[in-house]
């Protein structure tokens, strides 16, 4: 009976790795590094994922990693264990229309989202001790503070 039940969860194992999970994949179109233990990579849809552990680089003025693509990025996942976001970090990102601040980062550089016209909403991970977002606004904490009031949010907070 034992085999039985294993034979068979194997089965509906192995069938659903047969399923499709979404109609496509997005593919990658460049990576690279953005700190000392940090990567990002761009996908094909527009989709910049920087991951790892420690502080981003503070950028100078458009020589950000992603500079050949500020124009594709559409919106930006930030995953846990980035500390920081660096200085200038997705400036002239004039396509970007979301960005996401995980429960770890501690600290924004100064104008990481400068001259990004388009963003609509930030969000930030409800547990993150440094930051909330309402309405896809960005404050600290306590909200005592507006740190970033996204260019293309035409909603009241």
């Amino acid at each position: 009976m034992k085999k039985r039940i294993t034979s068979l969860f194997l089965m509906c194992c192995l069938i659903l790795t047969l399923i499709p999970v979404g109609a496509r994949t997005a593919d990658i179109v460049d990576s690279g590094a953005c700190g000392d233990n940090l990567t990002w990579f761009l996908s094909d849809d527009g989709v910049l994922t920087i991951s790892g552990t420690g502080d981003m680089w503070d950028i100078e003025l458009d020589a950000v990693p992603w500079h050949d693509h500020v124009s594709s990025i559409k919106s930006v996942i930030i995953e846990n264990g980035v500390i920081s976001i660096g200085e200038y970090a997705f400036f002239n990102c004039t396509h970007l229309l979301y960005a996401s601040i995980p429960t770890s980062v501690s600290t924004i550089g100064y104008y990481a989202f400068s001259g990004v016209t388009n963003l609509k909403e930030i969000e930030v991970a409800d547990d993150n001790p440094y930051f909330c977002s309402i309405n896809g606004v960005l404050f600290n904490k306590d909200k005592t503070l507006l740190i970033q009031y996204p260019v293309g949010n035409a909603r009241t907070t």
